[in-house]
């Protein structure tokens, strides 16, 4: 059995931030495989949610994330230990704010936070019965609990290439992820390890097999010298991953110190402000693809759009923390393009297919740690299937 900790606070004004995520994984588990560490409010009954117009309710059925809205009966039917309130109640003392409660909590061990995590998987089934935590956040108090009882520890999310320009990946880490991840060291071993292994693909070669949907044509000659990706201001990456960095201090980064005349800003489309500014324009290109021809090179914090820019052949500097980070310069002026080996290690090593964050025999077929080779090719079936 596996126990799914979400994030049991809340966060950016909302209850169960991670909503989606234990729709998602009630769709595809049942409840002999799965029970919950969270907060009561992800077992609310859905109708309130969809009288709120929480996104996760919006239709009976998501195509973008392919979960269904579960009926009240079915949420029922998981077991469920329930982080207590006054946990949030004397963090937000401290903190006052929802964000900081967060970037505190991703960091840094809470003894109380431990014990009630502690506590739940006991009375969900023990350690001997429990296969796997996942959680979809890196979150320092689950990883300390699941030491303390030697029980593995799955860090998933949503991967760089989303549906439906591309087939939707996803991250699957013992480590961390987005920052603190295994990638640059399974790469490491991988490629100083014995034997054959299979001639990787290009980037041109990958691109034409996870796209879903036609890339517009080649611009011709890019018209910026550097493109920079932001992300959502209060995205866990930006927060605790940006190795110092955060996306006023890239900005002044790269308008001091870069030497360039053409620069070219794309704003997330979740952002909450602007970024209106002297010394580079906004993007307002239809589709990042169509921002990451304009550019000659991209630069950011950790935006998983650098894989994307990676596919494109364009030379990648990532600031911050990531998985892809081996497979970048790391300052400007550290020009280089990924190679074909660290694009597939990535994108066929590494990233999973997204439907196997969901399914219990992937999951129990990982915790056997299959080689990378066996890995690789579980994987490009799947997506020669998809």
């Amino acid at each position: 059995m596996f126990i799914s900790f979400l994030y049991p606070f809340r966060l950016r004004g909302r209850i169960a931030p991670y909503l989606w995520v234990a729709y998602k994984q009630i769709t595809d588990l049942d409840p002999q495989d799965l029970a919950f560490i969270a907060s009561e409010d992800y077992f609310i009954d859905p109708a309130r949610f969809r009288r709120q117009n929480r996104f996760e309710t919006s239709w009976p059925e998501n195509p973008e994330l392919q979960f269904q809205v579960p009926t009240l009966d079915r949420l029922r039917r998981y077991r469920r230990h329930c982080i207590s309130e006054g946990i949030y109640r004397r963090l937000k003392e401290r903190w006052i704010s929802d964000v900081l409660i967060w970037k505190w909590l991703i960091r840094t061990v809470d003894e109380e936070l431990v014990q009630s995590i502690l506590t739940g998987i006991t009375r969900l089934g023990g350690v001997g019965e429990i296969e796997a935590l996942l959680t979809w956040c890196n979150f320092a108090s689950l990883k300390e609990a699941a030491c303390r009882l030697d029980i593995p520890l799955i860090h998933a999310e949503l991967g760089p290439l989303r549906y439906p320009a591309y087939k939707p990946l996803g991250y699957f880490d013992f480590s961390g992820v987005n920052g603190d991840t295994e990638a640059a060291e399974r790469f490491q071993r991988y490629q100083t390890a014995k034997g054959e292994k299979p001639a990787p693909l290009n980037a041109s070669q990958l691109l034409k097999r996870f796209s879903q949907a036609p890339k517009p044509p080649m611009i011709g000659e890019p018209d910026y010298e550097i493109g920079i990706p932001l992300q959502v201001e209060d995205d866990s990456n930006v927060l605790v991953y940006g190795r110092g960095f955060d996306l006023s201090l890239l900005l002044q980064y790269v308008l001091q110190e870069g030497g360039f005349r053409r620069i070219l800003v794309r704003p997330h489309p979740g952002a909450y402000w602007s970024w209106e500014g002297q010394g580079y324009d906004l993007d307002d290109s239809p589709s990042p693809w169509q921002f990451i021809q304009r550019c000659r090179q991209i630069l950011t914090l950790n935006s998983s759009l650098a894989l994307e820019a990676m596919l494109a052949e364009r030379p990648v500097v990532i600031l911050g923390e990531s998985p892809a980070r081996f497979a970048a310069g790391t300052a400007l002026g550290d020009v280089r393009q990924a190679t074909a080996a660290e694009l597939d290690f990535l994108l066929l090593h590494y990233f999973v297919p997204y439907r196997f964050l969901f399914q219990a025999a992937y999951l129990r077929w990982r915790l056997r740690h299959p080689s990378e080779q066996e890995i690789r090719e579980r994987h490009l079936l799947a997506h020669e299937m998809a």
